[in-house]
């Protein structure tokens, strides 16, 4: 192993100071458990302790070197034949560019090479602009087509986007939900007065319960949902749940294209500003963000001191009492004065609703599960590691019901719809009295956690299931084999060892059975 003099000096310095930390018992961090990994590495190959520190840094970020006049060259000749012709070929332009090498003599690279460099200068623009003009770069360049697009008259109320982005803030470590998690955000924001509507929280990762939570949380807040929302090609939005969810709520869905991003820029500033709040709350992912040029000590997780809950309550604060609340840019009327004053001219532009069962019921979200053996009389509807029942519940299992779906309340963990053939019916778990008088921040905590529940006991189902069905078709073949093969020549040899009368009572044992043997009882 060869190494540079600097590199030999860092391993050094880092082998002294891993040495000292070790004598002084300083714990173990991120970075002494791959020295450590690779200190036992080097024992185990007889190499001495310094070859574990050194880093190769000479040669990082190194790339083939080509010389200039080799690269001007090849875009050269490739703006030469995009005037020539509109397809120009690109074996024939290798192979003029090999005959101007070889009478400059200059450096000729392979035909892969040139391909990226012959590429990268007749990019669709490119070609556009050397053949066809200034005109022809502009009228290349990738736009919606206008039938995809929507055309939404200003005025509040009438259109609004959903999307949803994990923000640059970490919470403390949590035991049921695992490890460090990073708040999912779900606005929805109003694409006239940017005024944000509702909001929703997952953790770890997005699902179709991302679209309830918001749904729920608008109506509860305003009574009302817009006539008309954007999403995305996210798959916490573009599916069938959601769509059925704004079909029954006699709201439109309308799916924003790529380079569409006509509603896109209004909540992409709000995530920006959002973000940047929370990067100076104590585990913030700003230091993150700076790489290798920020201390350890300050990234998130080894600063992270709030829990979920109380990170919820912050965010809540920041967006209902202070974006909300506050003009954006040279307005005069903070969002919600704008949204108020549009609400006031054109109420007929939203859905009104009221935050009831039936409301609830629609935004619940399907759980998928509607085996008979998820459904006991005694103890319920079991899903997420928990249970769901009621007396009503147990009554119609004695009646015979039969269990159609079952539906996830999208603001309440504890509470499950279940659909029967008799009727609808509401199970509760055994944390629904602890529930009644907690705050909205501390429900979506156990949404999460149920959750992530259910998400790793179906990883788990999943790994055992495939770790049986290897052991059984290992025992299949051993006993297939076992049943082809002839007896071992030693038990032969034994059979023909015994004595006459031996050979009668193995007969007689065999022919007994042993479901007639009578059973003594002991004294």
């Amino acid at each position: 192993m060869s190494a540079t003099g600097k590199e030999i000096s860092r391993a050094q310095n880092a082998l002294t100071a891993y040495q000292a930390a070790r004598a002084c018992q300083v714990p173990l961090n991120s970075t002494d458990y791959r020295y450590k990994t690779k200190l036992e590495q080097a024992k185990a190959e007889g190499a001495p302790a310094l070859s574990a520190f050194i880093q190769r840094t000479g040669d990082r970020g190194r790339r083939p070197y080509i010389p200039e006049d080799c690269v001007d060259c090849m875009h050269q000749i490739a703006l030469e034949h995009i005037k020539e012709s509109p397809k120009p070929s690109l074996i024939f332009a290798y192979g003029e560019f090999l005959n101007k090498a070889e009478e400059a003599k200059i450096y000729r690279p392979s035909l892969e090479t040139f391909r990226k460099h012959y590429n990268a200068a007749l990019t669709p623009e490119k070609r556009a602009l050397a053949s066809r003009g200034k005109r022809g770069f502009h009228a290349e360049r990738a736009s919606t087509d206008p039938r995809n697009r929507a055309i939404s008259p200003p005025i509040p109320g009438l259109f609004a986007h959903i999307d949803c982005t994990p923000v640059d803030v970490i919470a403390t470590r949590d035991e049921e939900i695992g490890d460090w998690p990073r708040p999912i955000v779900i606005p929805l924001i109003d694409q006239e007065s940017g005024y944000v509507l509702g909001r929703g929280y997952l953790f770890g990762s997005t699902n179709r319960l991302a679209a309830a939570i918001a749904l729920s949380d608008t109506v509860s807040r305003n009574g009302c949902l817009p006539s008309n929302i954007s999403y995305d090609g996210g798959s916490e939005f573009n599916n069938a749940c959601v769509a059925q969810m704004l079909a029954a709520l006699n709201v439109s869905g309308v799916y924003r294209p790529r380079s569409g991003a006509q509603w896109g820029a209004r909540i992409e500033a709000f995530f920006a500003r959002l973000n940047a709040f929370l990067q100076q709350l104590v585990g913030g992912l700003a230091n993150d963000k700076m790489g290798r040029a920020s201390d350890g000590k300050k990234k998130g997780k080894r600063r992270a001191i709030y829990e979920i809950a109380e990170l919820i309550k912050i965010i809540d604060h920041w967006i209902f009492e202070i974006y909300n609340k506050q003009p954006a840019k040279d307005e005069e009327l903070s969002p919600e004065d704008l949204w108020k004053q549009g609400r006031a001219e054109f109420p007929q532009c939203c859905r009104p609703f009221v935050y009831d069962r039936a409301f609830r019921l629609i935004t619940a979200v399907p759980c998928g599960q509607t085996r008979r053996d998820t459904w006991d009389r005694k103890k319920g509807l079991r899903f997420g590691g928990a249970t769901f029942s009621s007396n009503e519940l147990a009554a119609m299992h004695l009646r015979g019901a039969k269990l159609d779906a079952m539906r996830l309340d999208a603001c309440d963990p504890t509470l499950m719809y279940a659909i029967t053939s008799l009727g609808t019916i509401d199970a509760f778990s055994p944390k629904h009295s602890e529930m009644g008088g907690e705050d909205t921040s501390v429900r979506l905590a156990e949404h999460v956690s149920l959750l992530e529940y259910h998400a790793r006991a179906k990883t788990n189902q999943t790994v055992t299931k495939q770790k049986e069905a290897a052991y059984l078709k290992k025992a299949r073949q051993a006993s297939r084999f076992c049943s082809e093969t002839e007896k071992p020549a030693s038990n032969a040899a034994s059979t023909t060892a015994q004595t006459p009368g031996s050979e009668s009572t193995l007969d007689e044992f065999d022919s007994i059975n042993a479901n007639e043997i009578p059973i003594f009882e002991s004294r």
